[in-house]
């Protein structure tokens, strides 16, 4: 699963729901060799700054480490080219540090020149520690780094679609909204998420950040568009079984992004029968249906993991936390334990070895790897 690209990941930006760090979900994509990674908080992209520069620092690691390892290949090159066997040079260093250990003291000029003799001493150990004094060794160590992409930041956001105009306040109906993946794939689309969401808090707040389909379709330049986990438009539509509605949400979400509309397909077992008739079942029900839309209307679909933890087993725990913050807020007792229920079954990790197995098992494994076809055309950087 090296080369899959989470694309809806909530991170603990995502107010009592999200339970991962930036710095972590980061780590855990790049330990898996995974090119790359997407945030979408629910409503907000407060953790987007920390996100992107955290990326950047580390992507910064790896070309500082190309940096060093061409100065130790270079240093190593020049100490063959002057006959010099460079074990033999080691010994050699050391011993003169160590005579000048002996007077580093003595005066300035003797502490200058111990300290150059360790430098040079740590300089030849390096080349020995990295390459093994073999030159083609440090080519191949290069290349090899020079090879791999710098990691990519995928700036996102699931945003709440309102059932209506997000000037619409009016009860209950008004107070939720469709789920909705934004992903910004250039720095227009960045500009345009920011525009969306801002909108959407500071007019459009009822209960939650609401946009809504006017402004979806008045910035939705250099985004690409997913239709999100089973709270998105078309998956409602299908749980209720307005199939016509599915199409119609379909069509006219495919005629705004065009190419950048994809369908998304989830599966989250527990294997607990209660708890999947919840979830595991509809989502059963749901990417059938998807599937048959976008032979249909010719809409690419990806596999996404609806991430919540950094690991399957870090679920439990983290959401209990979660629920007795809520607690603290004079929440319903009797309802969050049934929502704790519920939640925990969902194995909404970013462990991509754990999640996506059921996936592949459902016969939907060729499908995984399309999540890495948006990602390549995302990013900021991307004018």
């Amino acid at each position: 699963m090296s080369k899959f690209v989470h694309l809806h990941v909530h991170s603990q930006y995502s107010i009592l729901d999200g339970q991962a760090s930036i710095q972590r979900l980061v780590d855990k994509a790049m330990a898996d060799g995974q090119p790359g990674i997407a945030v979408t908080d629910h409503g907000d992209m407060f953790g987007i700054k920390e996100f992107y520069n955290y990326v950047k620092k580390q992507n910064g690691k790896k070309h500082d480490k190309i940096k060093t390892l061409k100065k130790l290949s270079a240093g190593l090159e020049k100490l063959l080219a002057e006959g010099s066997d460079p074990a033999a040079r080691l010994r050699q260093l050391k011993e003169e540090l160590a005579a000048l250990e002996g007077r580093k003291n003595d005066s300035p000029e003797d502490a200058e020149a111990c300290a150059a003799a360790r430098a040079r001493v740590e300089e030849v150990e390096s080349m020995q520690k990295e390459f093994g004094f073999d030159p083609a060794a440090a080519q191949e160590k290069i290349a090899g780094l020079e090879a791999v992409p710098d990691f990519k930041p995928i700036i996102g956001c699931e945003v709440y679609v309102a059932r209506r105009r997000l000037h619409d306040k009016e009860g209950k109906p008004d107070q939720s909204g469709y789920h909705l993946i934004l992903l910004a794939k250039n720095l227009k689309g960045y500009h345009n998420l920011i525009k969306i969401v801002s909108k959407a808090w500071t007019d459009g707040f009822y209960m939650r950040p609401r946009t809504d389909r006017t402004e979806i379709e008045k910035y939705h330049e250099g985004l690409i568009c997913c239709s999100a986990c089973l709270g998105g438009e078309v998956p409602q539509a299908i749980m209720h079984n307005d199939i016509e509605e599915a199409e119609r949400v379909v069509q006219w979400f495919k005629n705004i992004f065009g190419e950048d509309y994809y369908l998304e397909l989830q599966l989250h077992p527990s294997g607990d029968p209660q708890k999947d008739a919840d979830v595991y079942e509809n989502q059963l029900r749901v990417n059938k249906v998807i599937l048959e839309l976008a032979a249909k209307y010719g809409v690419k679909y990806i596999c996404s993991n609806d991430v919540h933890f950094i690991l399957a087993e870090d679920a439990v725990a983290l959401f209990r936390a979660a629920v007795l913050v809520q607690l603290h807020k004079c929440v319903g007792v009797d309802k969050l334990l049934g929502q704790l229920g519920r939640e925990v079954a969902r194995r909404d990790a970013v462990d991509g070895d754990v999640v996506l197995a059921p996936v592949v098992g459902q016969g939907l494994g060729h499908h995984v790897h399309a999540a890495l076809g948006g990602a390549v055309r995302c990013g900021p950087d991307r004018g």
